[in-house]
């Protein structure tokens, strides 16, 4: 993503003669720095070349710094896809994915990652024989440990109840249930998301692939490092 000298001479326009020493000097340093970035910003994918794309064809018109700053904040959404991922110990593909049914079923994502976090707690604590959800699991014939008597992962666990609840025909029980395992504020609205099923849920996770709405998980991963090169490219910029 090289800026060029006459790029930058439309962000940094001299009033003066004597500004245009500093002017040359700036445009030098930008220069050195866009070689240097280009090999390891072409890494992350091909979207991001798109993006540089569109970005220097508009640089004229709106100054590099502008397309620096667009650029970090889709960074930083990515970043902020990659860190949630982590945190709730999925994929960043099963996360997209789990967002478009929890979407489609009235959670916001927030309600989401909140409810899932909580279920993450549950199964740990569970798992160790304590936590209010330990009846829940019991209850519903949900097998926390493997054959090893290491604990199961989330994702897979949450799969198991989706099946699982379909045979608690009481709307109370479910409610309660929900409330366990995902806390009182979000667990009834889980449920929405819940009532189809592995199959139902696998379905539209599917959809949700082959609608092109889930980011390339190479993509994401590069973000961070991308974001410390951008915010690096901003103060070259405007030193």
């Amino acid at each position: 993503m090289a800026i060029t000298a006459e790029t930058l001479n439309v962000i940094l326009t001299a009033k003066d003669k004597q500004f245009a020493k500093q002017m040359k000097d700036n445009a030098r340093r930008v220069e050195r720095f866009s070689k240097r970035s280009q090999k390891s910003l072409s890494k992350t994918s091909r979207s991001f070349k798109k993006l540089a794309g569109m970005a220097m064809r508009i640089a004229p018109a709106i100054g590099a710094a502008v397309i620096v700053a667009q650029v970090k904040k889709v960074t930083a959404s990515l970043d902020e896809i990659g860190k949630t991922a982590s945190n709730l110990g999925l994929t960043t593909d099963a996360l997209q994915e789990m967002r478009v049914i929890a979407e489609s079923s009235g959670l916001t994502f927030d309600e989401f990652t909140k409810g899932f976090s909580k279920f993450s707690v549950s199964v740990g604590e569970a798992a160790t024989g304590t936590g209010e959800a330990l009846g829940a699991f019991k209850s519903l014939g949900i097998q926390l440990k493997d054959a090893n008597g290491n604990t199961r992962n989330a994702e897979t666990l949450f799969n198991e109840l989706s099946d699982a609840l379909k045979g608690v025909t009481n709307d109370s029980d479910r409610a309660s249930i929900a409330a366990d395992l995902f806390g009182q504020k979000v667990g009834v609205k889980m449920l929405n998301l819940l009532k189809n099923g592995s199959r139902g849920m696998a379905t539209m996770r599917k959809e949700a692939r082959e609608l092109g709405i889930v980011i390339d998980s190479d993509l994401i991963a590069g973000a961070e490092a991308t974001q410390n090169k951008l915010d690096l490219m901003s103060r070259v910029i405007s030193a």
